[in-house]
């Protein structure tokens, strides 16, 4: 895991890619799927971008930093253990497959046979946890294909990457006493929470895009009928 002190705000970013349907040339509905996880290379290790304010100066500004700099490695150390790309895969997918068994009423396997018709990968590509003076962030960038087994063709595949905030329902609004500001107070928060409530809020939190990969096959799906 590596940890960046930033300075500055980054906007809300939400964008999608690599699409490729072709449903329509195979008989995917009530088939056989083995659901595959994988976490790339580039996202086995969590970037944590703790964000802090400007304060309208470089010598405040500089304060600011070096004062943070206690918190955001005490972050380090505790989302280090928490967070974990594989569950962050594995949330996506769930999503995905829950999916398919809705609109295209496959059977999961658990393991491959001759008989599993479908594989389907959810490839993590992509996890960073930001802050800035708007909240946490949880940066997520996934893909989903499904590829028929007998021949490896590549059947449907769709990319997305978000920058999905923590809502305040996980990690507490700005302190009504201190008004300190909201991007420093959540990651202070954010730290005094359990390691299994760090896991299970972005976890939650980075499912939002297994389900824009499932609208998207939803779609896909509907336009077959």
């Amino acid at each position: 895991m590596r940890l960046v002190v930033l300075a500055v705000f980054s906007a809300l970013m939400i964008t999608g890619c690599s699409h490729t349907n072709n449903l329509a040339e195979y008989d995917v509905k009530g088939k056989t799927c083995l659901f595959r996880n994988i976490v790339e290379p580039e996202a086995q290790q969590v970037e944590i971008n703790i964000a802090t304010p400007s304060t309208g100066n470089v010598v405040g500004d500089i304060i600011v930093a070096v004062g943070e700099g206690a918190i955001s490695n005490e972050a380090y150390r505790k989302l280090e253990r928490a967070i974990k790309p594989g569950g962050v895969a594995a949330s996506i997918s769930a999503e995905l497959e829950q999916a398919m068994k809705t609109y295209l009423l496959v059977d999961a396997v658990s393991k491959l046979t001759d008989e599993t018709a479908f594989i389907v990968e959810t490839r993590l590509r992509e996890c960073e946890l930001r802050s800035s003076g708007a909240g946490v962030f949880v940066v997520v960038g996934a893909e989903a294909a499904i590829y028929d087994r007998a021949s490896g063709n590549l059947v449907w595949e769709y990319s997305a990457r978000e920058d999905l905030p923590i809502r305040r329902s996980v990690v507490p609004p700005v302190d009504p006493v201190t008004h300190t500001t909201a991007g420093i107070i959540s990651a202070v928060q954010l730290t005094q929470m359990s390691e299994e409530e760090i896991q299970e809020a972005v976890q939650r939190t980075a499912a939002a895009v297994g389900r824009e990969l499932a609208d998207v096959l939803r779609e896909d799906v509907s336009e077959q009928d």
